[in-house]
Protein backbone atom coordinates (compact mmCIF):
# COMPACT_ATOMS: atom_id res chain seq x y z
CA UNK A 1 0.00 0.00 0.00
CA UNK A 2 1.15 3.52 -0.73
CA UNK A 3 1.27 5.94 2.16
CA UNK A 4 0.77 9.60 1.22
CA UNK A 5 3.11 11.65 3.37
CA UNK A 6 2.01 15.12 4.39
CA UNK A 7 4.34 17.62 5.95
CA UNK A 8 3.31 18.95 9.33
CA UNK A 9 4.49 22.54 9.72
CA UNK A 10 5.12 24.18 13.05
CA UNK A 11 3.38 27.57 13.11
CA UNK A 12 5.84 30.38 12.51
CA UNK A 13 7.17 32.20 15.55
CA UNK A 14 8.80 35.59 15.87
CA UNK A 15 12.48 35.37 14.94
CA UNK A 16 14.01 37.82 17.37
CA UNK A 17 13.67 41.20 19.01
CA UNK A 18 14.88 44.80 19.06
CA UNK A 19 17.69 45.28 21.60
CA UNK A 20 18.51 48.97 21.12
CA UNK A 21 16.94 51.92 19.27
CA UNK A 22 18.34 55.22 17.99
CA UNK A 23 15.29 57.11 16.73
CA UNK A 24 17.31 60.18 15.82
CA UNK A 25 19.61 58.14 13.59
CA UNK A 26 16.85 55.81 12.41
CA UNK A 27 18.71 52.65 13.42
CA UNK A 28 18.15 49.63 15.65
CA UNK A 29 20.13 46.62 16.85
CA UNK A 30 18.58 43.16 16.82
CA UNK A 31 19.55 39.95 18.64
CA UNK A 32 20.34 38.02 15.45
CA UNK A 33 23.73 37.93 13.77
CA UNK A 34 26.37 35.91 11.97
CA UNK A 35 25.67 32.68 13.85
CA UNK A 36 22.00 33.00 12.89
CA UNK A 37 22.86 33.30 9.16
CA UNK A 38 21.48 36.85 9.01
CA UNK A 39 23.02 38.96 6.27
CA UNK A 40 22.82 42.58 5.09
CA UNK A 41 19.69 43.57 3.12
CA UNK A 42 17.54 41.07 5.02
CA UNK A 43 14.26 42.84 5.81
CA UNK A 44 12.12 42.23 8.89
CA UNK A 45 8.72 43.45 9.98
CA UNK A 46 8.48 44.81 13.52
CA UNK A 47 5.65 43.96 15.92
CA UNK A 48 4.88 45.17 19.42
CA UNK A 49 6.54 43.48 22.38
CA UNK A 50 3.15 42.23 23.53
CA UNK A 51 2.22 40.67 20.19
CA UNK A 52 0.99 37.13 20.67
CA UNK A 53 -0.16 35.09 17.68
CA UNK A 54 1.90 36.03 14.63
CA UNK A 55 -0.98 35.25 12.27
CA UNK A 56 -3.07 37.97 13.93
CA UNK A 57 -0.32 40.49 14.73
CA UNK A 58 -0.20 43.89 13.01
CA UNK A 59 3.08 45.26 11.70
CA UNK A 60 4.21 48.54 13.26
CA UNK A 61 7.42 49.14 11.27
CA UNK A 62 9.96 47.69 8.84
CA UNK A 63 13.72 47.38 9.22
CA UNK A 64 16.57 46.32 6.92
CA UNK A 65 19.82 44.80 8.17
CA UNK A 66 22.81 46.96 7.22
CA UNK A 67 25.66 45.41 9.22
CA UNK A 68 26.23 42.15 11.07
CA UNK A 69 28.25 42.95 14.19
CA UNK A 70 28.67 39.68 16.11
CA UNK A 71 27.32 36.12 16.34
CA UNK A 72 23.99 37.34 17.73
CA UNK A 73 23.89 41.05 17.02
CA UNK A 74 23.17 43.07 13.87
CA UNK A 75 22.47 46.69 13.02
CA UNK A 76 19.48 47.67 10.88
CA UNK A 77 17.95 50.85 9.54
CA UNK A 78 14.32 51.74 10.13
CA UNK A 79 12.67 51.71 6.71
CA UNK A 80 9.31 52.98 7.91
CA UNK A 81 7.66 53.48 11.28
CA UNK A 82 4.69 55.17 12.88
CA UNK A 83 5.15 58.34 14.94
CA UNK A 84 2.21 57.29 17.10
CA UNK A 85 3.65 53.81 17.69
CA UNK A 86 7.46 54.03 17.44
CA UNK A 87 9.89 51.13 17.45
CA UNK A 88 10.88 50.24 21.02
CA UNK A 89 13.33 47.95 22.77
CA UNK A 90 11.70 44.54 23.17
CA UNK A 91 9.62 44.75 19.98
CA UNK A 92 9.56 41.49 18.03
CA UNK A 93 10.73 40.93 14.45
CA UNK A 94 9.81 38.46 11.72
CA UNK A 95 10.17 37.80 7.99
CA UNK A 96 8.68 34.92 5.98
CA UNK A 97 11.72 34.59 3.70
CA UNK A 98 14.32 33.77 6.37
CA UNK A 99 14.54 31.05 8.98
CA UNK A 100 17.45 29.92 11.14
CA UNK A 101 19.27 27.02 9.52
CA UNK A 102 17.23 26.84 6.31
CA UNK A 103 16.47 28.62 3.06
CA UNK A 104 12.74 29.22 2.71
CA UNK A 105 11.14 27.96 -0.51
CA UNK A 106 8.14 29.55 -2.23
CA UNK A 107 5.67 29.04 -5.06
CA UNK A 108 3.99 31.97 -6.79
CA UNK A 109 0.55 32.07 -8.38
CA UNK A 110 -1.51 34.76 -10.06
CA UNK A 111 -0.45 38.26 -11.06
CA UNK A 112 2.45 39.49 -8.90
CA UNK A 113 1.95 43.27 -8.84
CA UNK A 114 4.17 44.92 -6.23
CA UNK A 115 3.39 48.59 -6.84
CA UNK A 116 -0.26 48.59 -7.85
CA UNK A 117 0.29 49.71 -11.43
CA UNK A 118 -1.55 46.72 -12.89
CA UNK A 119 1.58 45.18 -14.41
CA UNK A 120 3.47 42.05 -13.46
CA UNK A 121 6.52 42.47 -11.20
CA UNK A 122 7.52 38.81 -11.26
CA UNK A 123 11.23 39.48 -11.73
CA UNK A 124 11.28 42.06 -8.93
CA UNK A 125 9.61 39.48 -6.70
CA UNK A 126 12.41 37.05 -7.55
CA UNK A 127 14.97 39.67 -6.59
CA UNK A 128 13.26 40.34 -3.25
CA UNK A 129 13.11 36.67 -2.34
CA UNK A 130 16.70 35.93 -3.40
CA UNK A 131 18.04 39.00 -1.57
CA UNK A 132 16.61 37.56 1.63
CA UNK A 133 17.97 34.06 1.03
CA UNK A 134 14.77 32.48 -0.30
CA UNK A 135 14.17 30.19 -3.28
CA UNK A 136 11.29 30.16 -5.80
CA UNK A 137 10.26 26.56 -6.49
CA UNK A 138 7.40 27.13 -8.92
CA UNK A 139 5.67 29.93 -10.79
CA UNK A 140 3.70 30.74 -13.92
CA UNK A 141 5.27 33.44 -16.08
CA UNK A 142 3.35 36.22 -17.82
CA UNK A 143 2.92 34.09 -20.97
CA UNK A 144 1.30 31.24 -19.04
CA UNK A 145 4.35 28.93 -18.96
CA UNK A 146 4.89 26.92 -15.78
CA UNK A 147 8.42 27.11 -14.38
CA UNK A 148 9.45 24.58 -11.73
CA UNK A 149 7.25 22.45 -9.50
CA UNK A 150 5.69 22.79 -6.07
CA UNK A 151 6.83 20.14 -3.58
CA UNK A 152 6.72 19.16 0.08
CA UNK A 153 9.78 21.37 0.61
CA UNK A 154 7.84 24.46 -0.48
CA UNK A 155 7.05 26.53 2.61
CA UNK A 156 4.53 29.04 1.23
CA UNK A 157 2.30 29.48 -1.77
CA UNK A 158 2.08 33.23 -2.38
CA UNK A 159 -1.15 34.22 -4.11
CA UNK A 160 -1.11 37.33 -6.27
CA UNK A 161 -4.15 38.78 -7.99
CA UNK A 162 -6.56 36.42 -9.73
CA UNK A 163 -5.73 36.46 -13.48
CA UNK A 164 -8.26 38.50 -15.44
CA UNK A 165 -10.31 37.45 -18.44
CA UNK A 166 -7.68 38.89 -20.79
CA UNK A 167 -4.91 36.78 -19.24
CA UNK A 168 -3.68 33.61 -20.98
CA UNK A 169 -6.04 30.72 -20.14
CA UNK A 170 -3.03 28.74 -18.89
CA UNK A 171 -2.46 31.40 -16.25
CA UNK A 172 -6.05 31.16 -15.02
CA UNK A 173 -5.93 27.35 -14.97
CA UNK A 174 -2.66 27.37 -13.02
CA UNK A 175 -4.24 29.58 -10.35
CA UNK A 176 -6.61 26.75 -9.45
CA UNK A 177 -4.21 23.86 -10.10
CA UNK A 178 -1.39 25.13 -7.91
CA UNK A 179 -3.78 25.96 -5.07
CA UNK A 180 -5.09 22.40 -5.18
CA UNK A 181 -1.55 21.01 -5.15
CA UNK A 182 -0.70 23.17 -2.15
CA UNK A 183 -3.80 21.95 -0.33
CA UNK A 184 -2.91 18.30 -0.91
CA UNK A 185 0.65 18.85 0.33
CA UNK A 186 -0.48 20.94 3.35
CA UNK A 187 1.52 23.93 2.12
CA UNK A 188 0.52 27.19 3.76
CA UNK A 189 -1.12 29.74 1.47
CA UNK A 190 -0.52 33.45 1.99
CA UNK A 191 -1.74 36.48 0.04
CA UNK A 192 0.78 38.69 -1.72
CA UNK A 193 -0.18 41.70 0.43
CA UNK A 194 0.33 39.77 3.68
CA UNK A 195 3.61 38.32 2.41
CA UNK A 196 4.95 41.80 1.59
CA UNK A 197 3.78 43.14 4.94
CA UNK A 198 5.51 40.37 6.89
CA UNK A 199 8.80 40.79 5.03
CA UNK A 200 8.87 44.54 5.61
CA UNK A 201 8.33 45.60 2.00
CA UNK A 202 7.38 49.26 1.64
CA UNK A 203 5.41 50.20 -1.46
CA UNK A 204 6.66 53.26 -3.32
CA UNK A 205 4.53 56.37 -2.76
CA UNK A 206 2.51 57.43 -5.76
CA UNK A 207 2.43 61.14 -6.57
CA UNK A 208 -0.14 63.28 -8.35
CA UNK A 209 0.66 66.47 -10.26
CA UNK A 210 -1.45 69.58 -9.71
CA UNK A 211 -1.24 73.12 -10.99
CA UNK A 212 0.12 74.57 -14.19
CA UNK A 213 2.61 72.23 -15.81
CA UNK A 214 2.30 69.83 -12.92
CA UNK A 215 5.03 71.68 -11.07
CA UNK A 216 3.83 70.69 -7.62
CA UNK A 217 3.56 67.09 -6.46
CA UNK A 218 1.50 65.72 -3.62
CA UNK A 219 1.59 62.16 -2.26
CA UNK A 220 -1.44 60.03 -2.99
CA UNK A 221 -2.54 58.26 0.18
CA UNK A 222 -4.39 55.06 -0.71
CA UNK A 223 -3.92 53.31 2.63
CA UNK A 224 -5.75 55.56 5.13
CA UNK A 225 -2.99 54.63 7.59
CA UNK A 226 -1.29 57.08 9.98
CA UNK A 227 1.65 59.02 8.60
CA UNK A 228 5.05 57.38 8.89
CA UNK A 229 8.35 59.00 9.73
CA UNK A 230 11.65 58.92 7.88
CA UNK A 231 13.70 58.34 11.02
CA UNK A 232 14.37 61.96 12.01
CA UNK A 233 11.96 62.82 14.81
CA UNK A 234 11.68 65.07 17.85
CA UNK A 235 13.93 65.37 20.88
CA UNK A 236 11.40 63.26 22.77
CA UNK A 237 13.43 60.18 21.92
CA UNK A 238 16.94 60.42 23.28
CA UNK A 239 19.68 58.19 21.81
CA UNK A 240 21.10 55.60 24.14
CA UNK A 241 24.33 53.63 24.21
CA UNK A 242 24.14 50.37 22.23
CA UNK A 243 24.53 47.09 24.11
CA UNK A 244 28.10 45.88 24.47
CA UNK A 245 29.16 42.45 23.26
CA UNK A 246 27.11 39.68 21.76
CA UNK A 247 23.61 39.12 22.98
CA UNK A 248 22.17 35.62 22.68
CA UNK A 249 18.86 35.09 20.96
CA UNK A 250 16.00 33.51 22.82
CA UNK A 251 14.00 32.68 19.69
Amino acid sequence: ATINKMRVETPDQFHGEIRWVDHRGGTVWINLGEADAVRPQTKFSVFGAGAGDLSEASKKASIEVTRVRSPHLAEARIVDDNLLDPVLVGDRIYTPVWSLGERRRFALAGVIDLDGDGRSDLQRMHTLIRANGGIVDAEMDEAGNRQGEISMDTRYLVLGEVPGVNSPPELRDDWNNIREQARKLSIETITLDRFLELMGWVRQVEVANYGEGGAKQFPVDRTNKPSVSTGGISELFKPRTPPRGAVGTKY
